[in-house]
């Protein structure tokens, strides 16, 4: 259903083009904050069991680190923050805005994928 469901939204970014405007700002604000919830949940379980970590796949930290960023960083979730990011243009109320929420997600968000993908976003 999730899957669905992002699928739906992705389309929903690319159809609504430059009505998705005002939107910006809660739209990219909740699918960063979803990034975390929607990975696969072996990949935040085989963080435990790293070979640094003590455990048995044959890989560091850092490397599934870089995994399960580059996943972010492909998943329809960005897809459509991509999209919405193409919409913004240089309208400072919205910009303003997108930046407040941006600076919130970096001090509430949880999670790796959470904060990359906003970190991407803020280097655009």
């Amino acid at each position: 259903a999730q899957i669905i469901s992002v699928e739906a939204l992705v389309r929903i970014t690319e159809a609504a083009d430059i009505l998705i405007k005002p939107h910006i700002p809660d739209v990219v604000e909740t699918l960063l904050k979803s990034m975390n919830a929607l990975e696969d949940q072996l990949l935040q379980y085989a963080m435990f069991h790293t070979e640094d970590q003590g455990g048995d796949l044959k890989m560091s930290k850092e490397q599934l680190e870089r995994i399960r960023i580059q996943g972010a960083a492909e998943s329809p979730m960005q897809k459509a923050i991509d999209i919405c990011l193409l919409q913004l243009g240089n309208d400072p109320k919205i910009l303003d805005e997108l930046a407040s929420r941006l600076i919130a997600v970096v001090r509430s968000g949880i999670g790796l994928t959470t904060l990359a993908s906003t970190a991407k976003v803020i280097e655009r």
